[in-house]
């Protein structure tokens, strides 16, 4: 069953995509400036969510898995 599309989940999704968007951008202009390695970030940003698995809130942690996704393609 798919949730009804609300005024305030089309905000949050906004949110969430400018916010994913505008990391990769930012990550890419790092790895192409030479100050990070391809993959790196996705690399880190990895093991920090395999670290904090028990103590972090699901819904941030499958942002930063659709981040590191995002990285990673």
């Amino acid at each position: 069953m798919k949730a009804k599309p609300t005024p305030d989940r089309d905000v949050l999704s906004a949110l969430i995509e400018t916010h994913r968007l505008s990391m990769r951008a930012l990550v890419r202009c790092l790895e192409d400036n030479g100050a990070l390695k391809p993959g790196q970030f996705a690399d880190a940003l990895h093991m920090s969510m395999e670290n904090s698995q028990d103590e972090a809130d699901v819904l941030a942690l499958a942002m930063l898995h659709n981040l590191r996704r995002a990285l990673i393609e």
